[in-house]
């Protein structure tokens, strides 16, 4: 009898854990769905972003500004030292002071935000779980936070639950009333996390998709280091 009970205890118990994980589960793609829906109206899209690079085995942060420019799959990315651009297809890295350019081809499994900064305005659906960690207030503001676990896992180590990606999980921060993102988390495996905060965003300007390629010929004396097969 007491075994019956205790069976009934666990059942009744595991229940509500499951449900209120679901329940929370939902409510988080409900906020992400009006998200994604926002930002894919934009044809284009300019951000002025703070790049915040936590060491917490060092102890120290680093801040820098990112100029990030996006159309659909193409996308430019500035920073002091460094500019990325990508027409969807082939990644130039270029090394400012250097002056050297690396070319790749662009890996549609990265989700990291230089890979592929779309991934934090949309396409949560298909690239993770995600689980709504409630409210906060932010001056006037209310910001829903929510975090976003990777969906992808290496094939011959997933029974050991080992992620691919460089990051255990993003916490993503919303704005209640008008669904603006105002900054994402990664918590790195390596003990480094980068907060993204976006500081300034301008939508549908005109980029033409010569805006999106690297042209070797306006830098003279260029080092190309072509990593394409």
């Amino acid at each position: 009898m007491k075994n019956n009970i205790l069976v009934i205890l666990i059942i009744v118990f595991t229940s509500g854990v499951f449900a209120q994980d679901e329940s929370k589960d939902l409510k988080a793609k409900e906020i992400l769905s009006q998200v994604s829906s926002k930002y894919r109206m934009y044809s284009t899209i300019k951000a002025d972003i703070r790049l915040i690079i936590e060491d917490n085995l060092e102890g120290t942060t680093d801040t820098q500004k990112v100029s990030v420019w996006m159309k659909a799959v193409k996308y430019k990315i500035s920073i002091p030292e460094v500019e990325t651009t990508c027409d969807g297809k082939i990644v130039w890295s270029y090394q400012k002071k250097s002056n050297e350019v690396t070319i790749s081809e662009k890996d549609p499994a990265d989700n990291s935000f230089f890979s592929n900064p779309s991934m934090i305005f949309s396409n949560y659906e298909t690239n993770f779980k995600c689980l709504y960690q409630g409210e906060k207030k932010s001056g006037s503001a209310t910001i829903c936070e929510i975090d976003l676990f990777p969906a992808s896992l290496d094939k011959d180590v997933i029974q050991k639950g080992i992620n691919k990606t460089g990051y255990s999980r993003i916490r993503l921060r919303i704005d209640k009333a008008s669904y603006s993102i105002r900054s994402l988390t990664y918590f790195g495996k390596d003990g480094n996390n980068f907060i993204i905060e976006i500081r300034k965003l301008v939508p549908d300007t005109e980029l033409p998709d010569t805006f999106f390629t690297f042209d070797i010929k306006k830098h003279p004396g260029i080092e190309v280091i072509d990593l394409r097969e």
